[in-house]
């Protein structure tokens, strides 16, 4: 029978982070709609998980660089809710109610909305960020929640000790209970029967809607505060209520037809069974969860998603995950040759793949890929082109980018320039709308700079033409798109190829 529960529950997603340490990727958008494992967005496993779940009432928080993720809430995620059937879906972005402040911190960013959950008088709140790849049934650990008798109650998961001063980090009795919680320490507390693991927080909790709305208030009037739940609120409520931490294992939730219907947009049928990690077959294993705060975390949670074993399964009719996908002309790969193949690789809508080699990579949608191409260990977002005889390699080409005929991107050629990122673990990044070329001979620099007008004349730009040779500038050329196209030095490449 599908699972009732006895209980109303909201849920208001944090998506508002800058998302610095993901730059390039992070410099045009908000973090929560970075692309992510083809046509998806980081935000979509969130909001999939509230929708299997079963959460009808939903609430973004959005606040920098919104205006791609509002568009694809919008276009993608509102039309899933009903308003006449008593569902809501609504984006938040900061409106300066209580004072002239954006938000402050991820506790004032629910304050400054309590208006709008209150409207709905949940008999729980969940509390989200909007950038983690993860499958979860939230109803699970409601019920937990219940069973505790809990104040608040937070997901976590075991992770290295090594890894776990980026998170909340916890220590909890025999019975769950927290007892104590540091918000990224520097000496995090390890478990009592293994020095090298620590339990951290998912940034997933469960609040009673009336007691939460109650300690916001609190905490605004606090002028000391940070407004933050790790920093502030969390801490408070280890020492003076019941604070339990849920244990988030590896069973991959399962949803009843009866849950989805109306929802599915498309009938993808059965999946196909996963295939099972041999290595974790005799024990239960924590869930898969990612934080992608940086790139090399980015690149490592995609390149899961190609791996035999890996627990995010993207076709899966029992948890099935949504985005907005606009419509695209059917993939099209040109016969394999000697040169030409596809092995292990994920493939968008949209795509042209003319006899290109391309290996373990994921190529999002309306990619272009040339003949003679080799892409192997790479990202390749929506639109994004990679010309004839190129070759990427352990790289990130965000979208709209172009890697230029005979080029090779990769961070063994990117040393030099300073134009591009190359991550702690050597994945080189192309920013959007970037133009990569490759090192030649000779380069032509075309500077096309207008002279100021003078009063009722009008002056004709001239230009100056300078040959540099290979041994004044040996290194690749990256075109930036122009911010003043009246006004800005034309990079022109020339030489021989």
């Amino acid at each position: 029978m599908p699972f009732v529960p006895d209980f109303s529950l909201s849920a208001i997603v944090l998506a508002g982070g800058r998302g610095t340490r993901l730059e390039p990727l992070t410099s045009q958008r908000a973090k929560p709609a970075v692309p992510f494992g083809g046509g998806y967005r980081l935000i979509d496993f969130t909001l999939s998980n509230c929708l299997n779940s079963g959460i009808r009432n939903l609430f973004v928080v959005s606040q920098y660089k919104s205006r791609s993720l509002e568009r694809h809430l919008n276009l993608g995620w509102r039309p899933l809710f009903a308003p006449h059937r008593g569902e809501h879906f609504e984006i938040l972005p900061p409106q300066q109610r209580i004072n002239n402040e954006w938000y402050q911190g991820t506790a004032d960013a629910v304050y400054q909305n309590i208006y709008s959950l209150e409207r709905f008088a949940s008999d729980y709140t969940l509390v989200l960020g909007g950038d983690h790849i993860y499958q979860m049934d939230y109803r699970k650990m409601v019920a937990f929640h219940q069973e505790k008798g809990a104040d608040l109650t937070i997901a976590t998961l075991p992770v290295p000790v090594k890894e776990a001063s980026q998170f909340g980090v916890m220590a909890i009795d025999n019975n769950s209970r927290i007892c104590q919680f540091q918000e990224k320490p520097e000496y995090p507390a390890t478990l009592p029967n293994d020095k090298q693991t620590a339990l951290v927080s998912m940034g997933i909790y469960i609040f009673g809607s009336n007691d939460l709305y109650t300690r916001l208030c609190q905490d605004a009037l606090n002028s000391q505060s940070h407004h933050d739940f790790g920093k502030n609120i969390i801490p408070e409520m280890v020492q003076t209520a019941n604070v339990y931490a849920y244990p988030f294992t590896n069973e991959l939730p399962k949803v009843s037809n009866s849950t989805t219907e109306g929802y599915r947009r498309h009938h993808i049928g059965p999946a196909e069974p996963r295939m099972a990690d041999p290595s974790q077959s005799q024990k239960t294993t924590a869930g898969y969860w990612r934080d992608v705060g940086t790139l090399d975390a980015y690149y490592e949670a995609n390149m899961d998603l190609l791996r035999p074993y890996s627990a995010i399964d993207l076709a899966s009719a029992d948890w099935p995950l949504y985005t907005h996908a606009p419509c695209s002309l059917p993939s099209y790969v040109s016969p394999a040759s000697e040169v030409g193949a596809l092995r292990q690789s994920l493939l968008s809508p949209g795509c042209r793949i003319q006899n290109a080699l391309i290996e373990n990579s994921i190529i999002g949608p309306n990619v272009t890929i040339e003949p003679g191409a080799h892409v192997s260990d790479s990202i390749l977002c929506d639109g994004a082109h990679v010309k004839e005889g190129s070759r990427v390699h352990r790289a990130i080409l965000d979208r709209q980018t172009i890697v230029d005929e005979g080029a090779e991107f990769h961070a063994a050629t990117l040393q030099m320039d300073s134009a591009c990122t190359i991550s702690d673990l050597g994945i080189a990044v192309l920013a959007k709308n970037q133009v990569y070329r490759k090192t030649s001979c000779n380069f032509s620099l075309n500077f096309e700079i207008p002279l100021p007008e003078e009063k009722g004349l009008q002056s004709e730009a001239k230009t100056t033409t300078k040959t540099i040779s290979s041994k004044d500038m040996e290194k690749p050329v990256v075109e930036r798109p122009a911010g003043n196209r009246e006004n800005f030095i034309n990079l022109a490449f020339t030489g021989q190829r």
